[in-house]
């Protein structure tokens, strides 16, 4: 699971570094809450997400928490390609 988070907090930087598409990571730690939260476009004031996703990792197992984190790889990475 780990290994996933430092993934796609790689592929989030390199996303926002290279691109014009701004994707925000935040670890929650008080709730143990992973954001994911993408602006095609980049990020402005009152612009709607593209993609926006809390993953509550205390609510799922630790194989359904891998599963949505791999989704979520998935998602930056067919927008790695797109860009």
């Amino acid at each position: 699971m780990e290994k996933l988070i430092r993934e796609i907090m790689g592929k989030a930087f390199k996303i926002s570094k290279n691109t014009n598409t701004d994707v925000f990571v935040e670890y929650h730690g008080h709730v143990n809450v992973i954001s994911i939260t993408i602006f095609k476009g980049g990020w402005k004031k009152g612009k709607e997400a593209l993609y926006s996703k809390d993953i509550y990792m205390n609510r799922y197992s630790d194989g359904e928490v891998e599963k949505i984190l791999k989704e979520v790889l998935a998602e930056l990475q067919e927008i790695e390609k797109g860009e």
